[in-house]
């Protein structure tokens, strides 16, 4: 579960995440908004990579403030921007979270062959392309089955096939984790999501499936995209 409690985060007195309250149970969720509404930062907010000025987070029922280890066990986190050593390889990097998430190897493989990435296990990690690197940090984000899995960007770079997969194993692994997924591809989540999170100026401004934002906004029967572009 992945919940917060009134967060906001303050930059120089502005508040960049206002007054967010969340609760995701189980399932995947879109986070939607444009460029600059909060979407990266409340993902940060829910990592422990920032902290919060106001307001709590919990993961999986432990407070992220004062019990950061317990939540972090049950976290998974792929950031927008993947930043891997160039001389490692795949192997290594996912061998030692592997140990650190106290897993067995077999768990490297399992992971690298529903993700469809045994073939770039022993490459360096400075000749892949930015699409299989952003592969590589999924592997890593999910080898352990988290409890709530946070997902920024992850189809960037992804070709076709490899978000076809992608698509494929999160569907597979939907409940009983609960998955936020940042992300601009409207076409992507709207056929892994149930429910969609609007942001606008650090704050939400909808939340629910697509037929529920539509009546909120007086727009029943719209598609996805004409509630975001409207909303947002």
């Amino acid at each position: 579960m992945i919940e917060t409690d009134r967060v906001a985060k303050l930059i120089g007195g502005r508040p960049i995440v206002n007054n967010v309250t969340i609760s995701i149970p189980s399932g995947i969720v879109a986070l939607l908004g444009r460029n600059g509404a909060g979407k990266t930062t409340l993902m940060r907010l829910l990592t422990g990579i920032w902290k919060p000025s106001l307001g709590s987070v919990h993961i999986a029922g432990h407070d992220l403030a004062s019990d950061p280890v317990a939540a972090k066990r049950e976290l998974g986190y792929q950031p927008e921007h993947p930043d891997l050593h160039p001389r490692m390889r795949p192997r290594e990097l996912l061998n030692f979270v592997a140990a650190a998430r106290g897993l067995a190897r077999g768990e490297v493989t399992r992971i690298a062959d529903e993700l469809e990435i045994g073939g770039l296990l022993d490459s360096r990690c400075g000749a892949l392309s930015q699409g299989q690197r952003r592969l590589v940090t999924l592997a890593a984000a999910m080898i352990h089955r988290p409890a709530a899995l946070l997902l920024d960007e992850p189809t960037n770079a992804l070709d076709t096939h490899r978000v076809a997969t992608l698509k494929r194993y999160l569907q597979s692994e939907r409940a009983p984790r609960a998955t936020l997924v940042s992300t601009h591809q409207l076409d992507f989540v709207v056929t892994i999501a149930q429910r969609f999170i609007l942001m606008r100026d650090g704050a939400i401004v909808g939340d629910g499936s697509v037929e529920e934002l539509g009546a909120q906004l007086g727009m029943p029967g719209a598609s996805l995209e004409a509630i975001v572009l409207r909303a947002t």
